[in-house]
């Protein structure tokens, strides 16, 4: 305590002869508030007050339960010392101002935002990706004449008619009247007669046929062996389009497929055990061959050709098939014809059937192509002019 108050402190003790006990801790703790309001009161009063160092008394606090009053030196003025008025120490009562602790100070005013950069324009907005480049487009289809000629040149046995060679049907005795009138500048077929592209129709005497249609396969392999494949009635014929033209049946030659009891001109049901047998070499002339045998009956007839093969052609489903089913309408020169039909040369026939098919089907593009075995196998088949503008016309030779 301060010096100053030492005695006003001892005066308040209590006399030790009237009890050996020692003080309660509370009245230690009340005796060390009654001193602190005095030293603060003084601290308050004293205007100038004079620096002296004093230590701290601890008499008073028992040795057992240490507490330091103050922390830190006290200044009090050099004047005589102020002594506090005595009262009983249940009186003495510490404001209530100096039972919390001191106020927190306040918080240092917040640091001031940073100052955002100004802001730029927003960017335009990115271009639309570029659309990848069209593909190139896709080359025009080889003309006809060259998918024929390739056809015939490239032509073995097979099963697949767009390898076997050319497909072709010559017009014979049910087309006659038409080829007549056509080959004479008519502009249709007669009512005796009907469209050589169409099979016969149900009013004509040919009727019990109509479900099939004869052609025959030709390939330079098959001309290069003797065979021909032109016997037929005239010099006169169509194309068809292997990729939708389907068959019943073929022969090693002729055959003999007009009878009206004959199942699609084959003779047989395709379950009969009359049709040729692949696993055998040697078969009778006349048998047939189903569709799924062609590559059979090509190798044996260009081993032992006999002039022409036969495929029976179906028709049922026809005229959904065209114009597309016509890929061409062809003629025969210099080759030998077993019998040429009347009525003109096989030239203006071809032109008169191209006409014709060309006013039915407007639209259709079937070339006319003229034949001749008597030159280059390669290309045999050429191009004729039709001064329609449907054919690049390579002359009519």
């Amino acid at each position: 305590m301060v010096t100053d108050l030492d005695e006003p402190s001892r005066a308040m003790e209590p006399d030790a002869s009237r009890s050996s006990q020692p003080a309660p801790k509370s009245t230690t703790y009340l005796l060390a508030a009654v001193t602190f309001i005095v030293v603060a009161v003084v601290l308050l009063v004293t205007p100038e007050p004079a620096p002296v160092t004093a230590p701290a008394s601890r008499s008073a606090i028992s040795a057992s339960q240490p507490v330091s009053l103050v922390s830190s030196p006290v200044h009090v003025q050099s004047h005589p010392p102020v002594h506090a008025p005595t009262m009983p120490r249940e009186f003495v009562t510490p404001p209530p101002c100096l039972m919390h602790d001191p106020p927190s100070p306040s918080p240092p005013p917040p640091f001031p935002a940073p100052l955002q950069p100004q802001s730029s324009p927003p960017p335009p907005p990115a271009a639309p990706p570029r659309s990848p480049p069209l593909p190139p487009p896709n080359p025009p289809p080889a003309p006809v004449v060259d998918i024929v000629n390739a056809r015939f040149r490239e032509g073995r046995p097979s099963s697949d008619l767009n390898a076997a060679g050319i497909l072709f049907h010559m017009f014979d005795q049910g087309e006659m009247g038409a080829l007549q009138a056509y080959g004479a500048g008519a502009q249709q077929a007669p009512p005796w007669s009907y469209e050589p592209w169409m099979p016969c129709p149900s009013s004509m005497w040919c009727a019990a046929y109509n479900d099939r249609l004869s052609a025959s396969l030709l390939n330079r392999r098959i001309v290069q062996r003797g065979g021909s494949g032109l016997s037929f009635f005239g010099g006169v014929g169509v194309i068809y389009a292997p990729a939708i033209t389907r068959i019943w049946c073929s022969f090693v030659g002729d055959g003999g497929t007009m009878h009206p009891d004959a199942y699609h001109g084959c003779g047989m049901k395709p379950t009969s055990a009359g049709y040729c047998n692949p696993n055998v070499t040697e078969n009778p002339h006349q048998c047939p061959w189903r569709p799924q045998h062609l590559d059979h009956m090509l190798a044996t007839f260009e081993s032992k050709p006999y002039g022409y093969n036969e495929v029976l052609v179906a028709t049922p489903g026809w005229e959904a098939k065209l114009p597309e089913l016509i890929e061409a309408i062809m003629w025969v020169e210099n080759v030998h014809i077993g019998r040429r039909l009347a009525g003109g040369s096989s030239e203006a026939q071809a032109r008169g059937v191209h006409a014709g098919f060309l006013r039915k089907f407007p639209h259709a593009r079937p070339r006319l192509l003229k034949m001749d075995l008597s030159g280059d196998l390669d290309t045999p088949f050429t191009e004729a002019s039709t001064g329609t503008g449907t054919g690049a016309g390579t002359g009519t030779g």
